[in-house]
């Protein structure tokens, strides 16, 4: 990644809000783990700023630092998480 993704939010088919990554090419989910209503709110190169509110509903934020390849090296941290409705 060098400076052209995108980023935002999205609600899935069961309202549950989740982050998403696009970088020109391939959109992927952005779930911080065991996290819940992950948001980013900036990018720049390759780090990703946002937040995200752990089990107990306190709100916390993350850098997510994308190495290259992004879409192979995010997939391992931040993609996917499972998601729970409270």
């Amino acid at each position: 990644m060098s400076g052209s993704g995108i980023i935002g939010q999205y609600l899935d088919s069961n309202n549950i809000l989740h982050g998403f990554l696009f970088d020109g090419s391939t959109s992927m989910t952005l779930d911080y783990p065991g996290g819940h209503l992950t948001t980013p709110y900036g990018i720049s190169s390759n780090q990703i700023v946002g937040t995200y509110y752990d089990s107990n509903w306190i709100q916390r934020g993350f850098l997510l630092t994308i190495p290259e390849p992004a879409t192979l090296a995010l997939a391992s941290q931040l993609v996917g998480c499972p998601r729970r409705r409270t």
